[in-house]
């Protein structure tokens, strides 16, 4: 379920490497049709900011996450966004605060923290929109881990809905704390806690994206270094039993390897214990020639 009231920190924290703890990281938007960025909204930004043309591209963010069993069945998220600032605002930040907990009906995960999880949720109460949210490991010092999530919504139909989030993280804690959502906040202290890859990565949403393919498989390239890719196919000739495929990937340039989240749900709509999703799930290694 989606629930808005306070996390409760009093759990034990379980789980594998990229899930609980604390993060601080960037996060932005992208149309789920041709992977270009949508930009902030401008209600979002200071007049001061708009007027010089200076809107960011990504927002910072702090979350906060509390695992409550070994098998990642319930967990805890607190976002906090934080809204650009300018002269004595950057002093006490503003943000916007989200808290989802959940349980995820689906769900695979992979050990080595440089490969993927991924799970799927609710976002409301009624069921008509699921969450599939998939968190990818990278190539960075033990004091320096950093995460990348990709989520997509999905309607009850399976439609990939606009626009897609995209979270680069670095991990400040292995623990959850309790009520930092209290805490003020002010910029250095941000700037300080996304560490030097992420402070050199400011503009990382404005990547142009290679171009979108569509043939039967529709392709959409995210950055940093992700793709997306979705289809239907009939498994029988008369085309009532139709089969919804969705493949998450991140492409490592520096190894030449592209990792495929494959997920392969059973029909056209998902029910609402998770059912549809019953045929398949893989996580594929390939060459990437890029």
């Amino acid at each position: 379920t989606h629930d808005t009231q306070k996390c409760d920190n009093n759990y034990n924290h379980y789980g594998p490497p990229l899930l609980g703890g604390e993060y601080c990281g960037l996060s932005a938007t992208f149309d789920s049709k041709t992977g270009k960025l949508v930009p902030i909204p401008e209600r979002l930004v200071p007049e001061s900011l708009l007027a010089w043309g200076q809107v960011p591209t990504a927002l910072e963010v702090l979350v906060t996450e509390d695992v409550r069993d070994v098998r990642l069945r319930e967990w805890c998220r607190t976002t906090r966004t934080i809204l650009p600032a300018t002269d004595c605002g950057v002093e006490n930040l503003q943000t916007i605060n989200e808290e989802l907990e959940t349980e995820s009906y689906r769900i695979m995960w992979n050990d080595d923290d440089t490969v993927a999880h991924q799970f799927l949720y609710p976002i409301n109460d009624n069921h008509e929109e699921w969450r599939l949210e998939t968190i990818f490991g990278m190539n960075t010092t033990p004091q320096q881990q950093h995460r990348v999530r990709l989520s997509i919504d999905l309607t009850e139909q399976l439609e990939v809905s606009s626009p897609i989030a995209v979270h680069w993280e670095r991990q400040i804690g292995t623990e959850p704390t309790a009520d930092n959502d209290k805490e003020i906040l002010d910029a250095a202290t941000i700037y300080t806690l996304l560490g030097t890859t992420l402070r050199d990565s400011y503009s990382f949403a404005i990547t142009t994206p290679a171009q979108a393919t569509t043939t039967t498989k529709h392709r959409i390239f995210i950055p940093p270094n992700l793709t997306l890719s979705t289809q239907w196919i009939d498994s029988t000739d008369d085309g009532k039993n139709r089969q919804r495929v969705i493949e998450v990937g991140q492409i490592r340039k520096e190894e030449h390897t592209h990792y495929i989240v494959r997920r392969t749900f059973s029909s056209s709509s998902i029910h609402e214990d998770g059912s549809a999703e019953t045929i398949s799930e893989s996580l594929a290694l390939i060459d990437w020639k890029g």
